[in-house]
C-alpha cells in the first residue's frame, strides 16, 4: 500500500495538463514543465482532481514516487519553488551580473573583489598595505605573491601561481578587515556576571576590574584601543580600527576571570554560549 500515492492531487485554476505516453506536461502560470510517469501508473480526473492509479500491486514501489512527480510539477507551474543558500566565511559573497548570471566570489584562484568605499585611500609598498579612511589609517602585511589592483570601485586581490592558493583568502581576509576598520571599525563586547563583579575606567588609558579578588585589576589600553563601559559597568565595549588588535584586547581582559564551569560567573564574550556544570552531590 502507498498511502502517498492514494493522495489526491487539486487541480488549480488555469493550470492545464496532458499526458503523452509516459509524459505528463503541465501549464500554469509560472510556466510549463514535464514529469516522467513510471510505465504502468495511470491518472484519472474528476471535478478539479486527480487521482494517482496502479494496476496491480507490482506498482506500489512506485506508485508514491509517480504522486509526487506529478504533484511537484503542478505545484512548480502554479506556485513555483525556491531554496535558499546562505554563503558564509569572511569575504565570500554572491551577486547577480546583469539578470542570466549568478558571480560568486568564494576565495578561489581567480580575482577576490571586494566594494572600496568612498574616502579610502589605499598604498601598497613591497608587502606592506597602507589604508586611510574616516576613523584612520593602517598598515597591513600582505603575504608574498599577492597582488592588488583597483578597478570599477573594486579592490581584486589576485595570486600569481597556485603556490599562493593557501594565502589567497587569507589576504583578501586581511585586506577587508584593514578597509572595514578605517570605515566602520571593529568592536567586541564583554559582560560580567557575578555579585559586585565591574569594570571601570581610570582616565582614558586604563580599565579597573573588580572580579572578587583580594585587589583590583588594572588593564593599561595600548595605542589604537577605546573602551567604554555602560552605567550598570557590567557591559565593557572594545573598539578600534585594527581587528586583531581589538580581538586580543577583549581576549586579554577574558582571561583575567573566565567564567567558571558551575556558576559562569567571570569575564565572558557577548555572543558566547556557556555550560553549566552539574556540582557534586552529597552520599545519601
Amino acid at each position: 500500500m502507498s498511502r502517498i500515492g492514494k493522495k489526491p492531487i487539486t487541480i488549480p485554476k488555469g493550470v492545464k495538463y496532458t499526458v503523452e505516453t509516459n509524459v505528463v506536461v503541465v501549464e500554469g502560470p509560472k510556466g510549463k514543465t514535464t514529469a516522467l510517469i513510471p510505465p504502468g501508473i495511470t491518472m484519472s480526473e474528476k471535478d478539479g482532481v486527480l487521482t494517482i492509479e496502479r494496476p496491480d500491486d507490482k506498482h506500489a514501489a512506485v506508485h508514491g514516487l509517480a504522486r509526487a512527480l506529478i504533484f511537484n510539477a503542478v505545484e512548480g507551474v502554479t506556485n513555483g519553488w525556491k531554496k535558499e543558500l546562505d554563503v558564509v566565511g569572511i569575504g565570500y559573497r554572491v551577486e547577480l551580473k546583469g539578470k542570466d548570471m549568478v558571480v560568486f566570489t568564494l576565495g578561489y584562484s581567480h580575482p577576490i573583489e571586494f566594494p572600496l568605499p568612498a574616502g579610502v585611500k589605499y598604498s601598497v609598498e613591497g608587502n606592506t598595505l597602507r589604508v586611510e579612511g574616516p576613523k584612520g589609517k593602517m598598515e597591513q602585511h600582505i603575504p608574498d605573491g599577492i597582488h592588488l589592483e583597483q578597478k570599477d570601485g573594486f579592490l581584486l586581490a589576485t595570486r600569481t601561481t597556485e603556490k599562493q592558493a593557501a594565502v589567497h583568502g587569507l589576504a583578501r581576509a586581511l585586506v577587508f578587515n584593514a578597509v572595514h576598520g578605517v570605515t566602520k571599525g571593529w568592536t567586541k563586547d564583554l559582560d560580567i556576571v557575578g555579585i559586585g563583579y565591574r569594570a571601570a575606567m581610570k582616565g582614558k588609558g586604563t580599565v579597573v576590574f573588580t572580579l572578587g579578588y583580594s585587589h583590583q585589576i588594572e588593564v593599561p589600553l595600548p595605542t589604537g584601543i577605546e573602551v567604554t563601559i555602560d552605567p550598570k559597568q557590567t557591559r565593557v565595549t572594545v573598539s578600534g580600527i585594527d581587528r586583531q588588535k581589538v580581538g586580543q584586547v577583549a581576549a586579554d581582559m577574558r582571561s583575567l576571570r573566565k567564567p567558571d564551569p558551575y556558576k559562569n560567573k567571570g569575564v565572558r564574550y557577548a555572543d558566547e554560549k556557556l555550560k553549566k556544570k552539574v556540582g557534586k552531590t552529597g552520599a545519601k
